[in-house]
């Protein structure tokens, strides 16, 4: 739930009371992830990115298939699944389910529900996830680029410091301008994502921290980080805040967790992106100076 368009995002907002931003959200209440959400910074290679994570090259392809058909290219701000188990991570798709994936991977599905990191199905169904242990039906999902190098060495340009990608991985539950009368008074101003209660929360570019507050008929506790370009993110619905307004942050580190403050139904992540204050498609790929 989101409040109306032309909600400002100016520091005057109240501040978020201390004791709520720094409660410690309930190890009970989050739902152990397999994998890692690694944000592509200038230097990476995926054969770095594998090993800093203590996987094979081989899983980490296999769980982006956006890369595999070009290893070499990728680019500052994408982000990474990176499976952090001896397999791969696979992302439902809408109407996918369990038993389609684990017969495409030569697997059992009891076998596949039944591994600790599938949680007995709470991660596929809280999270659009599935942890495939050991896929044995992976070459016709073998990239056509010699990712199997010992290193695979990318071009990556230099990071333009505009927001790119979704603060973490999850189904989008609530697109931008969706209309919902019953939820809020006007058009969408970002997308929901469904995540468990605990999911760290991500900033999808490097800026300055604008404002850490609290609405308690809106957005909850949320962050506001401007960017280059007149670009700013919204962070909101959050259980906890782990930065302060002022502080500096990089692209891919953790700014909160998720949680179900403010107007809420549930554990989600209300994401926006604006340009000089106004709201655009965060699906959509910022350029400098506007879309």
């Amino acid at each position: 739930m989101v409040m109306p368009i032309d909600l400002s995002l100016h520091q005057d907002g109240p501040a978020a009371p201390e004791v709520y931003r720094e409660a410690a959200v309930p190890a009970d209440a989050a739902v152990p992830l397999p994998y890692a959400l690694h944000a592509v910074v200038p230097g990476d290679t995926l054969w770095d990115i594998a090993r800093r994570y203590g996987t094979s090259l081989r899983w980490l392809v296999l769980s982006n298939p956006d890369v595999a058909p070009h290893p070499d290219l990728i680019r500052p701000g994408q982000q990474l699944l990176v499976p952090l188990g001896d397999g791969l991570v696979h992302r439902l798709a809408p109407g996918e389910t369990v038993e389609q994936v684990a017969a495409a991977y030569g697997l059992d599905a009891a076998a596949v529900l039944a591994h600790p990191l599938n949680r007995g199905g709470l991660l596929p169904f809280a999270h659009g996830i599935l942890f495939v242990p050991s896929p044995r039906s992976v070459d016709d999902r073998q990239p056509s680029a010699p990712w199997h190098r010992d290193r695979v060495l990318g071009a990556v340009p230099a990071d333009d410091g505009l927001p790119r990608g979704t603060p973490l991985i999850g189904p989008i539950t609530s697109l931008f301008g969706e209309m919902a009368p019953e939820l809020r008074s006007g058009p969408h101003t970002g997308i929901d994502i469904a995540a468990p209660a605990g999911t760290p929360v991500v900033a999808t570019a490097s800026g300055a921290v604008a404002l850490v507050a609290y609405d308690d008929g809106g957005y909850g506790l949320y962050v506001v980080i401007d960017h280059a370009g007149r670009y700013s993110t919204l962070y909101a619905h959050l259980g906890q805040a782990a930065v302060r307004p002022g502080q500096r942050v990089e692209r891919g580190q953790v700014i909160g967790r998720v949680g179900t403050s403010g107007r809420s139904t549930g554990p989600h992540l209300h994401y926006e992106v604006r340009l000089a204050g106004r709201p655009i498609d965060p699906l959509l790929t910022p350029r400098e100076g506007g879309p």
